[in-house]
C-alpha cells in the first residue's frame, strides 16, 4: 500500500478527505459507502527513533475508534489519520503516550497547551 502524502506544518488540523493542503485531492484509497463526513488529523510525532518505532505509532494510531486509516513517516516526523467525524485528536495523542511517544495536533486550534 502506498504512504499517504503528508501536508505541510501549516495545514488545517482537520480536513475534509480528499481536501489536502497542498491541493489537488487524489484518495489514495477506494471511496466508502457513505455514513459520514470524512475527516483528517495531521500530527506530528516525537520520539520514534526507528522504522520499528514508526510501525508501532502506525497500528496504535490505526486502533483508535473512528480511525480508517493511519499513516506514519519516520523522516518528517508527522502522521496522518483518516476518520469519521466521530474521530477525536485527544485519543490519537492518548495512543502515542501509551508508546511513549509525545504528539501534537498540526494547524489551526491549539488544543494542547
Amino acid at each position: 500500500k502506498p504512504l499517504l502524502p503528508i501536508g505541510p506544518p501549516s495545514a488545517a488540523a482537520t480536513l475534509p478527505a480528499g481536501e489536502h493542503a497542498a491541493g489537488g485531492g487524489g484518495s489514495a484509497g477506494g471511496g466508502g459507502s457513505g455514513g459520514g463526513a470524512d475527516v483528517c488529523v495531521a500530527l506530528r510525532v516525537a520520539g520514534m527513533m526507528c522504522g520499528g518505532c514508526r510501525a508501532k505509532a502506525e497500528h496504535a494510531l490505526a486502533a483508535v475508534p473512528a480511525v480508517s486509516r493511519a499513516s506514519v513517516d519516520l523522516r518528517s516526523c508527522r502522521a496522518v489519520c483518516y476518520g469519521g467525524s466521530t474521530l477525536q485528536p485527544q485519543a490519537l495523542l492518548g495512543a502515542l503516550e501509551r508508546l511513549g511517544l509525545r504528539g501534537h495536533v498540526l494547524g489551526g486550534g491549539g488544543e494542547g497547551g
